[in-house]
């Protein structure tokens, strides 16, 4: 909806998904009423909702004015009506997450392997949630070290070849964060390196 009727609103902050990026969609919900936003006044603005961003209000607006514009022909009311309620969904969803979040947090805060698996390095709330989901019931029935890093994939592999033989470890970790460390330029033994046993 916002590459069809509002693009400046997408653009001029990076997560349009944020608090402060719906404040600003629901405050300005159409390229008209945005048309007299001053520097000041946009500085201000962001002051008030925690702006974390190092942009000016200058450089706020130079995006929002380079935004596309749309061949939309509904007037402004039209899209004001399509558009408020689709923040309010994105509110209401982003405080369910926010609830989640918390339960998991109390949970984890509570749970016996917490202070175990805190020393993994750069580990977040979330990853730690997943890695005692994950590994909580190998340790619970591991009754070794060597079985733990069996279970766990973090185990000595051999590998042979014609001539070739090496011997490596197999690490676990999850896709969606090794995939993101991928994703950010790593190669592949230090997107794994979290993972691996030392």
């Amino acid at each position: 909806m916002l590459d069809t009727h509002r693009p400046g609103g997408k653009t001029i902050l990076t997560k349009s998904h944020s608090g402060i990026a719906l404040t600003f969609l629901d405050r300005y919900p159409n390229p008209e009423s945005a048309v007299t936003l001053a520097p000041a006044e946009t500085e201000a603005f962001c002051r008030r909702h925690r702006y974390g961003g190092r942009r000016s209000g200058t450089e706020l607006l130079t995006r929002l004015s380079l935004a596309p514009v749309t061949a939309s022909r509904p007037g402004r009311p039209v899209i004001t009506g399509l558009l408020r309620p689709q923040i309010a969904l994105v509110h209401s969803i982003r405080a369910g997450i926010n609830q989640v979040a918390a339960a998991i947090a109390e949970t984890v805060a509570r749970h016996p392997y917490t202070p175990l698996l805190t020393v993994v390095p750069r580990v977040g709330l979330l990853n730690l949630a997943e890695i005692i989901g994950e590994v909580g019931p190998v340790l619970e029935r591991a009754t070794s070290f060597e079985q733990l890093a069996t279970e766990t994939g973090t185990a000595a592999v051999s590998r042979a070849s014609g001539r070739t033989h090496t011997v490596a470890f197999r690490h676990a970790t999850t896709s969606r964060r090794y995939t993101a460390a991928r994703q950010r330029g790593q190669r592949h033994p230090h997107a794994v390196r979290p993972f691996g046993r030392a």
